[in-house]
């Protein structure tokens, strides 16, 4: 809520919020309260047990010794052989509490197991794209299915050869699986078929839709993930000029929390220009245009043109006319009846698939 305050102001949502935060505190205090039941119950019968066993031999005893049958000293044998008996015998209610405690460490690492077990699943039930080094300047894309759970993700051309300096338009309608490409061209999702010719000894920089970046200063948000003492100081100006980030250019050994000092259209801007930064020979980005609005989307057009005039530009996202900067277009299409991945269900392991395969 801290980080939406100025939405949930301007929507007057304050009361919801309200609401929300009530619940989840509710049930925060709910989960504490039945801890402390518990413990309350496991202390009644612990201390209770301890209470009970040591006047019981002496209760049990003590119609005998009134009776003259048993004396004072028996009675204190009996209690004490009793006590011996049951300090033996009470190791289950001593250590309760460990077991509890040791139970839940058990369920908690064996969910853990669970889940790492399930995730590798995927790889004895469906093949990999394979993924390899070709020549300088080439990416190729040849017979890619990428499966998922709502079917196969793939390119309707089948084969696909991209060189240097391309600009490369991937469109896709909504529900295609755009961000799915994109990840499965980065090597973030394997499962699949078909095969990824990666140029050899060239940088490859991946845009997402959402950026990441780094606390710390400027300098070192638009470096990431290189260090800051790899660029000079005048590539740093000249990429925040080139976008029309001048006033960021005092700031940049400022520390702070970029994502929460700028605005959305400075932050794609700065996502941008840490691009004309670093000057990759490749950017693949993910609907990272899709955002931007007419002024935005025309001078990102120009610093692709001029700045990275040398750099391929694949860009995933959706058809659109304004795009001028791009004169190649690709087709993403989706087939719901291929490549299916069995998530949430139980499925049969086969082996591992071959080497060729992956």
């Amino acid at each position: 809520m801290n980080e939406y305050v100025d939405a949930i102001a301007l929507a007057h949502g304050e009361a919801h919020e309200q609401r929300r935060i009530e619940l989840d505190l509710a049930a925060v205090l709910a989960a504490t309260r039945r801890l402390v039941l518990g413990l309350t119950n496991l202390t009644w019968v612990t201390a209770g047990y301890g209470w009970f066993t040591g006047v019981a031999p002496i209760l049990a005893a003590a119609p005998l010794y009134f009776s003259n049958d048993l004396s004072f000293g028996g009675l204190m044998m009996a209690a004490g052989a009793f006590t011996q008996v049951q300090g033996s015998l009470r190791w289950f209610v001593d250590n309760f509490s460990s077991l509890a405690d040791w139970r839940a460490t058990l369920l908690r690492v064996a969910t853990f197991r669970r889940a790492i077990v399930t995730m590798d699943t995927l790889h004895c039930v469906e093949s990999q794209i394979e993924y390899r080094e070709g020549s300088a300047g080439v990416l190729e894309i040849d017979e890619l299915e990428i499966a998922s759970p709502a079917g196969a993700t793939m390119l309707k051309e089948p084969r696909v050869r991209l060189q240097s300096g391309d600009r490369v338009l991937i469109a896709g309608a909504p529900g295609t699986g755009k961000t799915l490409l994109f990840r499965a061209l980065a090597g973030l999702w394997p499962w699949g078929s078909g095969t990824v010719t990666r140029p050899k000894g060239e940088e490859v920089l991946y845009m997402p839709r959402t950026p990441y970046w780094p606390p710390g200063s400027l300098r070192e948000a638009m470096s990431y993930p290189r260090s800051a003492e790899t660029f000079k100081d005048e590539a740093f100006r000249s990429a925040l000029k080139a976008l029309q980030l001048q006033r960021l250019i005092p700031i940049l050994d400022h520390p702070m929390g970029w994502q929460q000092q700028l605005s959305a259209e400075e932050l794609s801007g700065l996502a941008i220009a840490r691009v004309v930064l670093h000057a990759p020979a490749w950017i693949v980005m993910d609907e990272v245009m899709d955002s931007m609005d007419g002024d935005a989307l025309k001078l990102t057009g120009n610093v692709l043109t001029k700045q990275l005039k040398d750099s391929a530009v694949i860009h995933v996202g959706r058809p659109s006319a304004d795009y001028a900067i791009f004169k190649r277009v690709l087709h993403l299409v989706k087939d719901p009846s291929k490549r299916r991945l069995p998530f949430g269900e139980k499925v049969s392991h086969r082996p591992d698939p071959s080497p060729g395969a992956r």
